[in-house]
């Protein structure tokens, strides 16, 4: 699934997380994306958001 317009990101999110998908999740986002945690840190390219669901969804 692709986003068409930027209102179809949330519904895309609950859904690639609801099904557990992380590569899908890590998809919606660039490359150099930067991704703020809880705690206030911070998740900055795909390697990192990637491990910050995987372990979000107890991959």
């Amino acid at each position: 699934m692709v986003a068409a317009v930027p209102e179809d990101l949330a519904r895309l999110l609950v859904a690639h997380i609801n099904a557990g998908d992380v590569e899908a999740v890590v998809a919606l986002y660039e490359p150099t994306a930067v991704l703020a945690l809880p705690g206030g840190g911070i998740a900055a390219g795909h390697t990192e958001i990637r491990a910050f669901y995987t372990d979000l969804l107890g991959g």
